[in-house]
């Protein structure tokens, strides 16, 4: 029942894998969310998304034993998309659109950089 289901996968996990790059990004939000926390926005949702950012700090160390263990760090790090729009708080006008455009103009260079080849799971033969 378990090919099934499509756990089988799980038993099989590679001893070298680790989640290297996401692990050096949610250090970064982290190392900022707790240098600008005095300065973020105060309401309950900010308050819930520190937790839960520190909570995924802890579980991502478990990718490097077994990567299985990312189910549960993306379970906490959900919250960073309600943390990360509090910094752009931060700015007046004109930076905080500079801003947005620097983080666009990242993750569109990274997009082009790593090329991905997107296909659907039906026309993979």
């Amino acid at each position: 029942i378990g090919s099934f289901l499509g756990y089988e996968d799980y038993a099989n996990w590679n001893e070298a894998a680790g989640a290297y790059t996401f692990m050096a990004i949610l250090a970064i939000i982290y190392i900022a969310t707790m240098i600008f926390y005095k300065k973020l926005p105060k309401n309950v949702d900010t308050d819930y998304a520190v937790v839960a950012l520190t909570f995924a700090m802890i579980f991502v160390s478990f990718t490097f034993v077994n990567p299985a263990a990312m189910r549960v760090v993306q379970y906490f790090s959900v919250f960073i998309m309600i943390l990360i729009p509090r910094f752009f708080q931060l700015f007046d006008t004109r930076s905080r659109f500079l801003a947005v455009c620097a983080c666009h103009a990242v993750l569109i260079l990274s997009l082009i950089l790593k090329m991905p080849e997107y296909t659907f799971v039906f026309s993979q033969v």
